[in-house]
């Protein structure tokens, strides 16, 4: 779609847009920018519910729900991220993009903190962060008998079955968090009957240690009883997982089950074609 035809649809002169965005995908970012924030309206008043439990599982319906109801805003949301408008924009849009995710980040802190889960306030507010970055996965609509399987190969020692809840978040999901900066954008749901849904997409973010990009497909098999995910597959590439921890020269080195040992506060030091984090 070109700035005449938007012009044409409005009833107004190309040349009034031109004065406000000098390109027409500038006029999208600003679009992109007001449809997240119209996206979060509900979110918020959802996450906000007087009762933690509600407030949680309204959030995570909610997200479905608007997703469904508004397919071309949904698909909007997924041409761009935050990151590559900044970067493309920096004096027009950063204001707007640095403040932008800032209600949710609230409003999460805020759940994770009425929701008493395990750990410190921190680990708490990140635990939420993560999981709610995926319907799915949100602690508060897993069944007490939820089971669920993690591919095999996958670093941490998390590719395994994890039986419970508390387990999940624990031994797997908090494992992960802590070593990445990652997050599953779903790009497609597929259900099969009304009680099982396929999610498919990729896993993106960066590996805390070495600076490495993580960038890996996943599809996840979801099983609801009573409205509440009772077991969950996890197929992933998870060669792209060891790729993103895998140590640098002179790196802190991992365990036999891959897993960073402690060490000091990193310091960064440049490599050929990537940043990588190594102990002082």
């Amino acid at each position: 779609m070109t700035v005449g035809a938007i012009a044409a649809r409005l009833g107004a002169p190309s040349g009034s847009i031109y004065h406000r965005y000098t390109s027409r995908d500038l006029l999208m970012a600003h679009l992109w920018i007001r449809t997240v924030r119209r996206f979060q309206e509900g979110f918020l008043r959802a996450a906000g519910a007087p009762d933690p439990a509600e407030a949680a599982a309204g959030a995570v319906a909610y997200v479905v729900r608007w997703a469904a109801e508004r397919p071309g805003e949904a698909r909007l949301l997924l041409l761009h991220r935050r990151e590559d408008l900044l970067a493309r924009w920096p004096e027009a849009l950063s204001e707007d993009l640095a403040r932008l995710n800032r209600p949710v980040d609230e409003a999460l802190a805020r759940l994770a903190d009425r929701l008493l889960l395990v750990g410190s306030a921190e680990e708490r507010r990140e635990r939420v962060t993560f999981a709610a970055q995926d319907p799915g996965e949100l602690l508060a609509v897993l069944h007490p008998e939820f089971v669920g399987r993690v591919s095999p190969g996958m670093p941490l020692d998390v590719g395994r079955v994890h039986h419970g809840p508390q387990a999940m978040l624990r031994d797997c999901w908090a494992v992960i968090f802590k070593e990445l900066d990652t997050f599953p954008a779903a790009e497609e749901f597929v259900w099969s009957g009304p009680d099982r849904v396929i999610a498919l997409g990729r896993y993106r973010g960066t590996a805390r240690r070495t600076g490495r990009p993580h960038d890996a497909v996943f599809a996840h098999d979801l099983r609801l009883r009573d409205g509440l995910v009772v077991e969950l597959t996890q197929v992933t590439d998870t060669a792209r997982w060891h790729d993103a921890l895998a140590p640098c020269q002179g790196a802190v080195p991992a365990d036999e089950k891959g897993r960073l040992a402690p060490g000091p506060p990193p310091s960064r030091l440049p490599a050929p074609g990537l940043e990588c984090f190594t102990g002082s």
